[in-house]
């Protein structure tokens, strides 16, 4: 079985979501680098972010200022200690569903 590079799956996969939740009126994905701001201390750049339309009022031209719906890592081996171990508590703090 054929597997693609780590560098292609999360445009693959943004573009997957795109058409599933922004096409249809759903949701926004947002690629990194996009800065999620969960409070003046702690910004995370997740590599994909999903934010429902209704509550596009926390996206603003510094970032999505609060919680996203939905944080995801793409994990390869370069980064996968900050991944699990900072980015993965610091949505957990502050109430990203798991």
């Amino acid at each position: 079985m054929h597997r693609p590079a780590l560098g292609l799956v999360e445009p693959r996969l943004q573009q997957v979501l795109m058409f599933l939740l922004e096409n249809t009126g759903i949701a926004y994905v947002f690629n990194a680098p996009c800065d999620v701001i969960l409070n003046d201390q702690t910004v995370v750049q997740p590599d994909l972010a999903i934010e429902r339309t209704s509550r596009k009022s926390i996206v603003s031209a510094r970032g999505i200022e609060g919680p996203p719906d939905l944080a995801i890592e793409i994990l390869s081996p370069s980064t996968r200690a900050t991944d699990e171990k900072i980015k993965l508590k610091a949505f957990a703090r502050f109430g990203v569903p798991r």
